[in-house]
């Protein structure tokens, strides 16, 4: 059900690095300096996605298991 943290993360970094080649491309920037910077869009967003979407995961189960826990007699 639910995508793992590398696997969410990937996805929305390559997003995200494929919109801003497009913008970039679209301002008229060579093909070199539009591709060179959604590399480094997607070198900066994924570390950082992944970092947050694990974190989020484990607060979540965490709260997830205190909801179960509360609800058996």
């Amino acid at each position: 059900m639910f995508m793992s943290p590398v696997k969410r993360a990937l996805r929305n970094s390559l997003i995200l690095a494929f919109v801003v080649v497009g913008i970039v491309t679209y301002q008229g920037a060579e093909t070199n300096d539009a591709l060179l910077t959604g590399l480094f869009t997607f070198l900066a967003t994924f570390p950082a996605l992944w970092l947050s979407f694990s974190y989020t995961q484990k607060i979540a189960e965490k709260y997830r298991d205190q909801d179960k826990d509360s609800n058996q007699p």
